[in-house]
């Protein structure tokens, strides 16, 4: 597990250039070698109808703080995931989490890596969720996912959206509704 190129940087780079960890204020606290640790000061939209820290919440935390970790020893490549098994150990109630990620193997084409989120309660912290993932290592992640092939077949679907009047989940979801009730007669 030895980092080859700019970790910091390279790290940084994904916590910053994603909308919604920004939008999330997901904070990155520590790097080193292998591991990642994240803060999230727990705002009210974060929470759901019972009062608890929303799960996709603490998801999103976890995934990205161990694609941090991974990051950080993937050399020149990228991360993406390709999948992850998270447990929720109790209800996340509390003003902020912790979220502490550590790469548990790195290999040429996959990394494994775990999270352990926190939650601060009061001044005491329970654990929360603990995630485990596996992360794809990749060149170029766009090229992918489709690169210029994939921007073409967005450009055509909106275009074709907006011939249609669909502008919205609310219109597909009319616009199918219409379809299978024209089917029906």
């Amino acid at each position: 597990m030895k980092p080859k190129g700019p970790t910091l940087e390279s790290v940084q780079s994904i916590f910053y250039q994603a909308n919604f960890i920004r939008d999330l204020n997901i904070r990155l606290d520590k790097i080193s070698e292998g591991i990642c640790e994240t803060s999230l000061v727990v705002q009210e939209r974060l929470l759901q109808q019972h009062g608890f820290i929303h799960g996709g919440v603490i998801a999103t935390m976890a995934d990205h703080t161990a694609g941090g970790a991974a990051r950080s020893v993937s050399g020149d490549k990228d991360v993406l995931t390709v999948e992850f098994k998270i447990n929720y150990l109790r209800p996340a109630i509390g003003d902020r989490l912790r979220c502490t990620a550590s790469v548990l193997r790195a290999g040429k084409t996959v990394i494994v890596a775990e999270s352990l989120v926190y939650a601060s309660n009061a001044g005491k912290e329970a654990l929360v969720a603990k995630l485990t993932e596996t992360l794809f290592l990749a060149d170029d992640p766009k090229a992918r996912a489709g690169g210029a092939e994939w921007d073409s077949m967005l450009t055509r679907t909106r275009a074709k959206g907006k011939a249609l009047d669909v502008s919205s989940e609310a219109d597909v979801e009319r616009r199918s509704d219409e379809y299978r009730r024209d089917k029906k007669r």
